[in-house]
């Protein structure tokens, strides 16, 4: 019988001096969570830096630059209020690329934030994490992904029916289950391919608002005939900013299958977030060359309008809407595939850590991806949109995630002190210490202005506690 022998250290919250072997046959090995084993009783695909960035890039550009300039400009009155509320959150967002890059330099591990806050803090944090991601935080982002999608696929068929759209999303959804099912790799082309046709399509307004440059740029003095603007304001239309920036941490969850993850773990986060903001201010700021701002507020006003359709409807007509409407598709279709894709090694993991559904650990025989997993997100996002509930749901949990992540930047400096893990970066503790603020005064404004909405968030993470209690009753059993 062929055993082999791999290092389970990063599943203790204990130092890394504690070091544990365990051996496992050829066929258990099939079935456990290990990048090692992957690694040694495997021939497994491994994504390169390009493809880990376009997951980068691809799982944070969805839907959300091409509609939140509207309620933002509802919001703050003025353009470069807008963008300085873009540039701003950028730049926190680009502080917790830094922090996740270091903190996954040192846990390669799959599972990515649940991974990093399993070692940190142990078990219970780490199983709310996971938890909400599946509740809602990662189920509910494909759902209205796909559900975002399937609108406007039934947009182009000139189809008004809430039942169809509905029917569309969950094919969308189980059509990219079966893909990410068959292995890593074909999963990793279709999202390269849909990431690359949403920067052509960021590319293509920018080229439409500087070529017609229908508005002139306004004097920055506007900004003074918005002294009414507070803190709450500005935060809340940031926090529109942040949703269409959130995805930086989906790279973590399948570290352990990408190349060398400790060394192209940090590159894929500052080359792929980087690109990011700068894609974000160009087109933001050419939508101010395109529409006024009162042309704007009434896209803000009109329901069920998309602000880059609308805004290029202006200046090409329906033919250049048309466009607009397939790179929308595009752009969301493929944030969908990276949400599934990563998704599901979060609850692989969880289920080798013996926290969740057992089976849900597994590795298919054939095509080495959790199927099971796969499987199991896939139900769960269906029934959330048969429900109607995920985009209530996912409104209300946007800002828990703020505080998880608030959570990682705190739990590197435990990492720092404990000395775990290599690491081939290292970020400046101002960094950290900025982002892990800013996240717990969002949370702390986000309690104050939408009380009830975050209280809901909370209450909906903290169901998970029965829930873990239970796990480790059966696994003691």
């Amino acid at each position: 019988m062929s055993y082999i022998s791999f290092d389970t250290s990063y599943q203790r919250s204990n130092p890394p001096e504690h070091l544990s072997y365990k051996l496992y046959t050829l066929r258990e090995a099939r079935n456990c969570f290990s990048g090692n084993i992957l690694e040694m009783a495997f021939r497994t695909s491994k994504i390169n830096l390009f493809s880990a960035t376009m997951l980068v890039m691809g799982s944070i550009i969805g839907s959300g630059v091409f509609k939140k300039v509207a309620p933002m400009t509802q919001n703050l009155g003025s353009e470069y209020l807008v963008l300085l509320a873009w540039v701003f959150a950028g730049i926190i967002t680009l502080f917790g690329a830094l922090t996740f890059a270091e903190i996954g330099s040192r846990i390669p591990h799959s599972g990515g934030m649940y991974a990093y806050l399993r070692v940190a803090y142990g078990d219970k944090l780490a199983f709310l994490y996971g938890w909400g991601c599946f509740a809602v935080m990662q189920s509910g982002s494909f759902a209205s992904m796909s559900y975002v999608f399937a609108e406007s696929v039934c947009t182009l068929f000139s189809l008004n029916s809430a039942l169809a759209a509905k029917i569309a999303a969950v094919s969308t959804i189980w059509f990219l289950t079966l893909i990410n099912y068959q292995g890593l790799k074909l999963g990793s082309l279709i999202q390269n391919v849909f990431t690359l046709g949403k920067i052509l399509g960021i590319i293509f307004v920018v080229a439409a608002g500087l070529f017609y440059f229908k508005v002139p740029i306004t004097p920055v003095m506007d900004i003074k005939s918005r002294s009414d603007i507070g803190v709450g304001l500005f935060f809340a239309s940031m926090l529109s900013a942040f949703w269409a920036y959130d995805g930086i941490a989906n790279i973590g969850y399948i570290s352990e299958e990408i190349e060398s993850p400790s060394k192209n773990i940090p590159k894929t986060l500052i080359f792929g977030v980087s690109a990011v903001i700068v894609l974000y201010f160009t087109i933001n700021f050419s939508y101010f060359r395109i529409l006024s701002i009162d042309q704007i507020l009434k896209v803000a006003n009109t329901k069920n309008s998309v602000f880059v359709i609308e805004a290029i409807r202006s200046l090409l007509g329906n033919l250049g809407a048309l466009v607009m409407i397939l790179f929308v598709c595009v752009s969301t279709f493929g944030c969908a595939n990276g949400s599934i894709l990563s998704s599901s090694r979060i609850y692989w993991a969880m289920s080798r850590d013996r926290l969740f559904f057992k089976s849900w650990g597994e590795l298919h025989p054939t095509f080495l991806t959790p199927h099971r997993a796969l499987i199991g997100q896939a139900i769960w996002g269906s029934i959330l949109i048969f429900t109607g509930s995920f985009d209530e749901l996912t409104d209300r949990l946007i800002f828990s995630s703020f505080i998880f992540y608030g959570l990682g930047a705190i739990a590197l400096w435990r990492l720092r002190k404990r000395k775990v893990g290599n690491t081939y970066f290292t970020v400046p503790s101002l960094v950290t210490t900025l982002y892990a603020l800013f996240c717990a005064s969002l949370v702390a404004v986000t309690l104050w202005t939408q009380t009830n909405q975050a209280l809901s968030g909370v209450l909906l993470i903290a169901s998970g506690i029965p829930v873990y209690y239970y796990w480790k009753r059966r696994l003691r059993e």
